[in-house]
């Protein structure tokens, strides 16, 4: 039994590649701790992007639209990719031949649990965290609520976590999976990729600092306890 379950482990992530390491947890814990101790932060790096005759001016500029639609092409794009791939996966014996189940699966529930789960339904529908252009101090009617903390100021698809972040945090995970060659310069797109992403919601006034931080970070916690849950020993 114990060798079926490492086997079955090993299938779906390979041991060590994401880890809640002391240090992190550590980073993790200090990252909450300052923008609870410091929350006027956020306030102050969107204001870089908002005046009070403009408003974000970078709002509705070409290029940060289109990277803001591209986080969506990616979604849907994968998304079917990967289904058809896992169809065509579990019917047809030759495309198991060619290999990559463990990369899919790991795609497939990382983006499920990751974005999907934890960022949007439990967090963005129920933290209540206004978003930027909505606050009083750019121009809006709500009050400005700190990262992790519960509140009324907006209802459902709110600012807490980054949703778009969220799917470039997950890019970048995946790419972290891929062995195969560039990897590196892969990597290094991926994270310019998610640089990018987070910096145009924030200039947007779709997001504040710390929601694209936290987006990245809640990623990683879910793969990493995805990893954990299958290479972790059963009982007995």
């Amino acid at each position: 039994m114990d060798r079926i379950f490492t086997r079955t482990a090993d299938w779906f992530f390979k041991p060590g590649l994401f880890c809640l390491s002391p240090f992190f947890v550590l980073s993790f814990l200090l990252s909450v701790l300052f923008f609870l101790a410091w929350p006027q932060v956020d306030i102050w790096f969107s204001s870089l992007f908002w005046t009070p005759e403009k408003g974000f001016f970078l709002r509705d500029h070409v290029v940060f639209r289109l990277i803001y639609l591209s986080v969506e092409w990616i979604s849907y794009g994968m998304g079917v990719f990967l289904l058809l791939w896992a169809f065509a996966y579990g019917l047809h014996p030759f495309v198991r031949r060619m290999g990559g189940g463990r990369f899919l699966c790991s795609a497939l529930l990382l983006f499920v649990l990751g974005p999907g789960l934890v960022v949007n339904l439990i967090f963005k529908d129920h933290m209540g965290r206004a978003r930027p252009a909505q606050i009083e101090a750019f121009g809006g009617q709500a009050d400005f609520v700190p990262p992790f903390v519960f509140s009324r100021e907006c209802e459902r698809n709110c600012s807490f976590a980054s949703g778009h972040a969220s799917v470039a945090a997950w890019l970048l995970c995946l790419v972290l999976l891929f062995n195969g060659y560039g990897k590196k310069v892969l990597v290094f797109l991926a994270g310019l990729y998610f640089v990018l992403v987070g910096m145009g919601r924030i200039v947007q006034g779709g997001h504040f600092l710390s929601d694209v931080i936290f987006a990245f970070l809640l990623v990683y916690v879910v793969a990493a306890l995805l990893q954990w849950s299958c290479i972790k020993k059963p009982a007995g």
